[in-house]
């Protein structure tokens, strides 16, 4: 059985993806609080003509921002499953490979 990479190389991407996901979670929270810290994020226009028509679109951009927060966390916890997924796989393949050279050395 072949795998797309080594077991360094998936303990490295399930790190990132952990990271990336915990660090989007908490994002997605602040941009559903309507955080003040992260309003250069939001895409708004840069002038308004009332303070109500700004509140309206900032409002929706935040949501939409934290949605694709949330979206995009999914998308990471998706890739921490493969990653333990090729773990696992490479951790089984390692153990069958110990088990047959113990039955060839125990059969010569």
């Amino acid at each position: 059985m072949v795998f797309i990479c080594n077991k360094k190389c998936s303990l490295f991407c399930l790190f990132i993806s952990v990271w990336g996901t915990i660090q989007l979670l908490l994002m997605g929270v602040f941009f559903s609080t309507h955080s003040l810290a992260f309003i250069p994020y939001i895409p708004v226009k840069d002038s308004y003509d009332s303070l109500d028509e700004f509140r309206e679109d900032a409002d929706v951009a935040f949501n939409e921002v934290a949605y694709r927060c949330y979206a995009s966390a999914v998308l990471y916890g998706l890739f921490a499953i493969l990653s333990l997924i090729c773990i696992r796989l490479k951790k089984i393949q390692m153990i069958n490979r110990q088990n047959r050279a113990i039955r060839f050395q125990s059969a010569v």
